[in-house]
């Protein structure tokens, strides 16, 4: 994956760099920057607000952990599906497909393409590749952006 999913429509909320800098640090500054502040009100896109980590520098289960707190507290399907997408980067595809499977059935996802194509990579990850096909021509035809279409039909393409 390339990225976590901006929600749509919906504002974002600028994260202080304080929460960065723990980020960086490890789940130790995490959890103490969880304790000493408020939870996060809005929805956001976590690697729009710094310079982007590399995979190995990036603390997904952090992420994976912030993504639950928005979600206690803005319960919204795109935020789960971010969520999905961190936990698949801190725990694996199998517990991200799960959450994501949970999310077929939400009607304010039945047309996102993000949906069918973070389904797709997870699928492609777990070695299902017919499915992961599938999945990813889905998403090529929801999504309205071309370099979004030909990255879908890329990865279609490419699970075989």
């Amino acid at each position: 994956m390339t990225g976590l999913i901006r929600p749509m429509g919906r504002p974002t909320e600028k994260i202080p760099k304080s929460f960065w800098r723990a980020c960086r640090s490890g789940p130790s500054p995490f959890d103490a920057w969880v304790r000493g502040r408020e939870e996060p009100r809005a929805p956001h896109h976590p690697r729009s607000h710094h310079a982007p980590l590399s995979y190995e520098e990036t603390h997904w289960r952090a992420i994976a952990a912030l993504y639950g707190l928005v979600a206690a507290r803005v319960p919204s399907p795109v935020v789960e599906l971010n969520r999905a997408v961190a936990v698949s980067m801190a725990d694996g595809p199998e517990p991200a497909l799960r959450i994501v499977d949970a999310l077929a059935a939400e009607p304010a996802l039945r047309d996102y393409h993000l949906l069918p194509g973070v389904r797709g990579d997870l699928l492609q990850r777990l070695g299902r590749t017919a499915e992961a096909r599938a999945e990813s021509e889905r998403a090529a035809s929801l999504t309205g952006n071309e370099r979004e279409r030909e990255l879908m039909l890329r990865r279609a393409a490419q699970a075989g």
